[in-house]
């Protein structure tokens, strides 16, 4: 048969595999490129959530503290003001110097005619004027909060700008909802409680704009106005909102300086964070160099008196810097005189509750710490090498309770980023050459199976016509010498008989390519059935040979039958192996036109027996001995093709004999010719 070739098929692999594969490594080796600051990008959103997770501990410690300041006093009675602080400085180590006012704020404790401590006389000296609304202290709010509905307003503006109004509309409708509109001139601060703030209870201290205290750019609510309002707040709302403006705040440069500019005109400070991040990767392409020189903290300032900062609230604990020191101070009114108790939180015992909700600060990709108001780290690693800790890779400012305070993260290894990325880059180029050669390999493969099924389906075109030609060809000669001894035009006995046997030759012809057809059917659906039984195989194979040998030896075949052997049982389906043999001997007839010898030989080794059918015909090449048990296949080849056959006849042999235990095989015959070797096993009794 013709073999398949089309110019097509080669064109369809180029364009839908060879040119995919190619623009696909492009892009991937592309991407390569931007793995280091990709890696980064991923390493700092890994390393913040972590700050940030450290961050929330330690607001709820500094919650925790003042609750446990708040549970361990108790107010002193009988002016017996030395046995009950000393009592509450057993039961928590975060009492340093307890102090109390009286109604005027006067200092009534630290006693100024006792014995006094070096520590006590300072603390009288730097707060007696605070206290008594002498002097002013610098407050610290979130600056993103404060002025949280205009930068809320004024990122509307910019989308509307833009034309990116395509956003979720349910982000939308959340902006609209949480804030009024306000234009971005008037700049008010908002005077909304700030993350991490207890609204409900108004326990956590709470360092109001001083607006809200003095009338300034709005009318001053009543306490039952406020009480109102806060009511209406969605408290988790709120916390997501004061989230997002802070998002937003730091991803807006112009709208970070516009902020910092009003917040300046109201007359609040800003101030300069202690450390300087490393320029990413990422920001070195949109960000020019300067804006890493220095960094706006995220906490402004603005000069507060005591009775300020105490009004409509309960307890809290107010930051105050002295000497370049921050001093934590809780507070809490007397209801019953009227006074204030409180005192200095201990600096160690504060410090060690903060650490102790410090994970692991060491590990093989970074060193988290926390750095005082100074950018000195709390606790360093213990492995002896020299650091700029005002440097750090990602950090994240803590509370307006710890101004400067931030938490840090550095990388163990500086180069840690580039070296991942030159391992990643060379895994993902071993990847794409992978991926690249199994596309080519996967495309060969699906052109090959391409080109073997339109070679089948050609084949198949091909069986049919051959079927055809082969019911017909015995169909013409059993109806011609069946009208002759109908007609009773050949008188001659002889060749009557003659004609009777070719008429029963041409019958078993007719029905063996039947049954071919018959059987390959049942095989491709799994419905052919065998009657298994115990049968003589020496004997089935003699009387094969012995029944056709007759009509072989007319056609001028040499038959031999050996074997040594009188009886091997075997356990198969009869009808199925005389099939094979009938199948086997027809093809040693068909591909004999020269020398025409047929040999059977039948002999055993070990547990099975081995059936070989030998002739001297044409033989099959040796490229073509593999494919030669396919369905369909017939070898192209000028000497075969003038012998019909449907390409059906070795494949339900093969199948048949493998169905039964065995096998067969092909070996081309020493001097010219085929063998095909029939492996069967003996049937042994249990």
């Amino acid at each position: 048969m013709r073999k398949f070739k089309s110019p097509h098929l080669g064109i369809f692999f180029i364009i839908a595999v060879i040119i995919p594969s190619i623009i696909l490594s492009l892009i991937a080796v592309r991407a390569i490129n931007h793995e280091e600051a990709y890696i980064e990008k991923r390493l700092e959103g890994t390393l913040m959530a972590e700050v940030i997770q450290v961050v929330s501990l330690v607001n709820m410690v500094l919650k925790d503290m003042q609750e446990e300041l708040t549970n361990t006093l108790q107010i002193p009675t009988d002016n017996n003001f030395a046995q009950t602080f000393a009592k509450w400085k057993e039961k928590s180590n975060l009492v340093d110097i307890p102090f109390m006012l009286s109604s005027t704020n006067e200092i009534l404790w630290p006693d100024l005619n006792s014995n006094l401590s070096k520590e006590e006389i300072s603390f009288i000296n730097f707060n007696k004027d605070f206290f008594s609304d002498k002097k002013e202290i610098p407050v610290y709010q979130n600056i993103a909060v404060v002025y949280k509905d205009a930068i809320i307003n004024e990122i509307k503006k910019m989308r509307e700008t833009q034309k990116l109004v395509k956003r979720e509309k349910s982000e939308e409708r959340f902006l609209e909802k949480a804030s009024p509109s306000v234009p971005f001139k008037s700049f008010e601060p908002s005077g909304l409680p700030s993350e991490g703030e207890d609204v409900a209870q108004n326990q956590v201290f709470l360092f109001s704009d001083k607006d809200s205290h003095s009338n300034i750019g709005g009318e001053k609510k009543s306490t039952g106005e406020v009480g109102q309002t806060i009511d209406k707040i969605d408290t988790y709302t709120q916390l997501q909102m004061s989230k997002y403006t802070e998002s937003q705040f730091a991803q807006h440069p112009s709208i970070r300086e516009r902020v910092y500019k009003e917040a300046r005109k109201k007359g609040k400070q800003v101030f300069v964070r202690n450390v300087i991040l490393q320029q990413k990767l990422s920001e070195k392409v949109n960000k020019q160099k300067e804006e890493f020189k220095e960094q706006k903290s995220l906490y402004v300032s603005e000069p507060l008196k005591f009775s300020e900062i105490i009004a409509n609230k309960d307890s809290g604990i107010i930051p105050r810097f002295i000497n370049d020191k921050l001093n934590l101070l809780f507070w809490k009114k007397d209801e019953k005189n009227g006074g204030i108790i409180g005192c200095v939180i201990n600096q160690r015992g504060f410090r060690e509750r903060i650490l102790s909700v410090l994970p692991e600060i060491y590990s093989s990709v970074r060193i988290l710490t926390i750095l005082d108001e100074n950018g000195i780290p709390l606790v360093t690693p213990d492995d002896g090498k020299t650091r700029d800790w005002r440097r750090p890779f990602v950090a994240r400012e803590i509370s307006e309770l710890l101004p400067r305070w931030e938490i840090a993260a550095y990388l163990t290894d500086p180069h840690i980023v580039s070296a991942k990325a030159q391992f990643i880059g060379w895994v993902m180029c071993t990847l794409i050459f992978i991926l690249f050669i199994s596309i080519i390999t996967g495309g060969v493969l699906i052109l090959r199976s391409l080109h073997s099924e339109i070679t089948l389906a050609q084949q198949k075109t091909t069986f049919v016509a051959n079927v055809s030609h082969e019911l017909k060809t015995p169909l013409t000669s059993i109806r011609m010498f069946a009208e002759m001894l109908k007609e009773k035009r050949q008188p001659d006995e002889e060749k009557q008989r003659k004609y009777f046997n070719i008429m029963v030759s041409e019958t078993e012809r007719l029905t063996r390519l039947i049954n071919n057809v018959l059987d390959f059917s049942r095989m491709e659906q799994g419905k052919k059935r065998y009657n298994m039984k115990k049968i003589n195989i020496v004997s089935l194979c003699r009387e094969i040979v012995e029944h056709h040998r007759e009509r072989l030896e007319q056609n001028g075949f040499t038959v031999n039958f050996t074997t040594n052997i009188e009886r091997l049982t075997i356990y198969a389906d009869e009808e199925a192996l005389k099939q094979v043999m009938l199948n086997l001997l027809s093809n040693a007839e068909k591909y004999s036109p020269d020398e025409k010898k047929i040999d059977v030989e039948i002999s055993k080794e070990e547990k099975f027996v081995f059936i070989e059918i030998k002739d001297r015909g044409i033989g099959i090449p040796e490229r073509e001995s593999k494919k030669i048990f396919k369905e369909f296949y017939r070898v192209d080849d000028a000497l075969t093709s003038k012998v019909r056959g449907t390409g059906l006849g070795l494949t339900i042999a093969r199948k048949i004999i493998q169905d039964n235990g065995g096998d067969i095989l092909y070996f081309p015959h020493y001097g010219g010719g085929s063998i095909f070797q029939i492996k069967l096993p003996i049937f042994e009794k249990e």
